[in-house]
């Protein structure tokens, strides 16, 4: 604000400066060479302000561009985060479907744990699978283990428990 007050405070002196000195010029051809020295010097200091902030316009734009960059960086985090979360949760839940129609185990019987590493965002591993199963018998936890195994290509550390 204290700026604006000087600036209004140097276009007024700037004005009443020029015009004192067009009224006292004498007569003639050199009245009109005044006239305009004098129209562009009010020009100019109108005009300064302008200059300022289009050399500023640089600056203003880089900090608008990093703070929408880091909103975007941030937005996109979060929404892997999101994505892998519930890729996760879609995991284990086909697992217990699959598990349950299959063996017929009821499903809520069935707890199953995916850990997944996410380092690279385009191919996400699902790197162990732990799947803990109430009132079944080894053999079938056995055969739940292999069909796990070889649905994942034996990619994946796959741990049956039967209670």
């Amino acid at each position: 604000m204290r700026e604006w007050i000087t600036y209004l405070g140097e276009v007024i002196f700037i004005t009443a400066v020029s015009g004192l000195v067009y009224h006292l010029a004498p007569e003639g051809s050199l009245k009109k060479h005044l006239h305009f020295v004098i129209s562009l010097c009010v020009l100019v200091s109108l005009a300064v302000p302008m200059f300022s902030m289009v050399t500023e316009l640089p600056d203003i734009f880089e900090k608008s561009y990093e703070d929408v960059k880091n909103g975007e960086e941030d937005m996109e985090n979060g929404l892997m985060e999101s994505v892998i979360s519930t890729s996760k949760k879609e995991i284990e839940n086909a697992i217990v479907s699959y598990i349950s129609g299959k063996y017929e185990v009821d499903a809520e019987k069935i707890s199953v744990t995916v850990t997944l590493n996410a380092d690279d965002p385009e191919a996400i591993e699902i790197t162990a699978i732990n799947v803990s199963i109430e009132g079944i018998s080894g053999a079938k936890a056995r055969a739940i283990q292999a069909a796990l195994d070889e649905m994942f290509l034996g990619k994946s550390e796959i741990t049956v428990n039967h209670q």
